[in-house]
C-alpha cells in the first residue's frame, strides 16, 4: 500500500471499514474481495491492522453523517428511541457495535 495519507490508501481503508464494519465481513472475506474486485493481494492480517488504526475515524465520520441526517430531516426520530448492541471480538479485545432503533417508525441507523 501506498503511503497512508495518499487518497488511494483512504479509499481503500474507507473500502475495508465498509466491508468489515457495515457488511460484517471477517478480515479474510475482505481480503479475497479485494483480490476478486481490484487485483490486490492484501493479507488479512495488514487488512486487520489497517481496520484497528482506522476504526476510531471511521466510526466518528458516521455518527456525524447520521447527526446530519436528523438535523436535515431525512431520518425522522419519534418519541421513544432503543438501541441494539452487537458484541464481537477482535484479537482477543472486546468491541460493541450500537445501533439505534427508532421505536415508532422502525427506522435503523
Amino acid at each position: 500500500m501506498r503511503d497512508e495519507n495518499c487518497k488511494y490508501s483512504r479509499f481503500f481503508c474507507n473500502l475495508i471499514m465498509e466491508y468489515y464494519y457495515i457488511q460484517h465481513f471477517s478480515f479474510e472475506k475482505v481480503s479475497e474481495l479485494l483480490k476478486l474486485s481490484y487485483g490486490l493481494d492484501i493479507d488479512y492480517r495488514r487488512i486487520c491492522d489497517l481496520c484497528n488504526r482506522t476504526i476510531e475515524d471511521f466510526k466518528l465520520k458516521k455518527f456525524e453523517e447520521v447527526e446530519e441526517d436528523i438535523r436535515n430531516g431525512k431520518i425522522k426520530l419519534g418519541h421513544v428511541g432503543n438501541y441494539d448492541e452487537e458484541f464481537v471480538y477482535v484479537k482477543h479485545q472486546p468491541y460493541v457495535r450500537l445501533t439505534l432503533i427508532d421505536y415508532k417508525n422502525e427506522n435503523y441507523t
